[in-house]
């Protein structure tokens, strides 16, 4: 048989086996054009025909060239290839050729092979040790600067090493990039370790930190704002920086030990440029079905003992498979295989939350006797009977304990909304691809509906959420938040940085908020600041803007083969100090 060209001919005779299973009947003559074929192909003619003639010789198509003008050539599928392509997409996938295998499986078959693909995943190179875990999604944008969510926050935290690191058991600081620190008057000096390298190898200076921070607070995104608070930095010399603030000097290590502060450089043309790291693992692939990271050469301090972590996006698969993972959500397991991992849970600090927007145009909610009657129902309203299912708990704030789940009655309901006139438009919902959030969201909004106030939800996923654009068009923002070890920060984070928050707040209401705590956080006590914060919070409740709706447990399933691990404050492990257990030869 015909040698082919390498990848190029390779991959063409695979995507004429995919054209063949979706657009052939087996054992059914039908015509079809060469220039078809070759568009299908995204190749020339030649390259076509070549194609055709190994099909032929193979005896899996049988090809009659059209005899005579306006003829065409008449195709019969002789063999099925389905399982073939799937064959072939397995041997793509051992060898790291993830979106070359999948362009092999049909759309709705993907998730589930990737599913059953994972169930016996074993990396190529035997002597790694790969943690592997299933997840529900891809993972979205992990430039520290511009992260909102916590899975993308985890993931961050071992890509980008900060300047300092927050201990969450002893309520101290300790030096990551940092050799020494030091604060005077408004300024904090810090002294960088010898030798640091980011993840190419380059070295790691105060200028590098400069720069990091200098395309934070130009990046326009919401995660900025707490560093607007930074009056100067500057460089001293190659391994001395100085941070200065006049409103909040005694909380710049908070900062320089923040998520988005998490050091990365740009490396590269602008607008062609890739971000290069500086923690104790590399990101060496991030597609819609695999983020991969692998323990980095070049980071200054321990290394993990687990040679890389993959997280397999497993999508609908995630809830109803048998898998041979390391680190499995509760809810991936579905009371299946449970014998072979050891359960952790724990309940979540922070809360699934509501906010009303009355910036919207129609103006409905500007009124406050229309918003608090539209929140007095929402709270009525609870949750669905599958949410009380699931063992959630009520919120009355960030940090509440947690209470039984909410009911839902809707005779309350109905006499909060009673007394006022029904918007004329349908209010709009608007809510991220969240299990809880998904039936939370249908939840009330047919409640609302059945009440006489129509209500229509969306469900969008992050980065699009996350956008002043798409925010400005809700009525009704539902939304969570994930406290960290350090409260004080996470309470700075969510009302400084909080694009969802500031949405629904008038100018008047956001510099308000701004000098409050500003106010508060000259208090030289801790758990008087966070008091403070949480009457803050009691205050947006007071005004029928935010609404806490309930706590959720966090849960994860940890194989017989992994180290006994706690969980982290959101949810997660930590991935530097996890251990694999080798499964015994048979």
């Amino acid at each position: 048989m015909e040698k082919f060209n390498k990848d190029f001919t390779f991959m063409r005779y695979w995507m004429a086996l995919v054209f063949l299973r979706d657009h052939l009947k087996l054992h059914t003559p039908q015509p079809l054009s060469l220039d078809a074929f070759t568009a299908a192909l995204a190749c020339t003619k030649r390259n076509t025909q070549l194609v055709i003639k190994r099909l032929c010789l193979e005896e899996i198509i049988d090809w009659q060239p059209g005899i005579g003008r306006g003829n065409l050539p008449v195709i019969t599928l002789r063999q099925p290839v389905a399982e073939t392509l799937v064959q072939q997409a397995r041997l793509l996938l051992a060898e790291d050729k993830i979106e070359q295998a999948l362009s092999l499986i049909e759309a709705t078959q993907r998730d589930t092979f990737i599913a059953n693909y994972v169930a016996q995943y074993q990396t190529a190179n035997a002597q790694e040790d790969i943690l592997k875990i299933p997840f529900y999604r891809g993972t979205h944008n992990l430039d520290p600067i511009s992260i909102n969510r916590r899975t993308e926050q985890h993931i961050a935290g071992y890509l980008y090493a900060k300047l300092l690191q927050f201990d969450p058991v002893n309520g101290r600081f300790r030096g990551d990039l940092a050799q020494h620190w030091q604060r005077d008057g408004n300024t904090l000096t810090v002294t960088l370790r010898k030798g640091l390298k980011f993840h190419d190898a380059s070295p790691i200076t105060a200028k590098d930190i400069r720069a990091h921070f200098e395309r934070l607070i130009h990046s326009g995104h919401q995660n900025a704002a707490l560093y607007q608070l930074i009056d100067r930095v500057e460089v001293l010399d190659p391994y001395r920086i100085a941070f200065t603030s006049q409103v909040l000097p005694a909380q710049l290590e908070k900062l320089l030990a923040n998520g988005p502060m998490g050091i990365a450089k740009c490396s590269g043309q602008p607008g062609n440029s890739t971000l290069v790291g500086s923690g104790s693992f590399m990101l060496t692939e991030q597609t819609e079905w695999r983020t991969l990271l692998k323990a980095s050469p070049y980071y200054h301090g321990y290394r993990p003992w687990v040679d890389g972590v993959a997280i397999w996006n497993v999508g609908d698969q995630a809830t109803d498979f048998e898998l041979n993972s390391d680190v499995v959500h509760s809810s991936h397991l579905k009371h299946r295989s449970t014998e072979r991992f050891d359960a952790k849970t724990q309940w979540e600090r922070g809360a699934e939350y509501l906010l009303l927007n009355p910036n919207r145009p129609h103006r409905w909610l500007k009124k406050p006797a229309h918003r608090k009657a539209l929140m007095t129902a929402l709270k009525a309203l609870g949750v669905s009977d599958a949410l009380r299912e699931d063992g959630i708990g009520q919120a009355t704030g960030m940090l509440s304990v947690p209470g039984p789940a909410p009911d839902c009655d809707p005779a309350a309901a109905a006499h909060a909304l009673h007394s006022v006139p029904k918007p004329e438009q349908p209010l709009q919902l608007l809510t991220y691809q969240l299990d809880h959030h998904l039936e939370l969201a249908q939840h009330l909004a047919s409640e609302l509906t059945q009440l006489g106030i129509a209500c229509e939800y969306r469900v969008v996923e992050f980065p699009v959420f996350n956008q002043r654009d798409t925010l400005k068009t809700a009525d009704i923002i539902l939304s969570g938040e994930v406290f960290g070890d350090d409260w004080e920060m996470s309470w700075l984070d969510w009302f400084c940085a909080n694009l969802p928050l500031e949405i629904c707040l008038n100018e008047a209401q956001r510099q308000g908020l701004k000098d409050s705590i500003l106010s508060l956080m000259q208090r030289d006590n801790i758990a008087s600041r966070l008091k403070g914060f949480e009457k803050l919070e009691k205050q947006l409740i007071a005004k029928h803007l935010y609404l806490p709706v309930f706590h959720a447990r966090q849960n994860l399933n940890f194989s017989e083969t992994v180290s006994a691990t706690d969980l982290l404050a959101n949810g997660w492990i930590d991935f530097n100090t996890v251990t694999i257990t080798p499964q015994p030869s048979t």
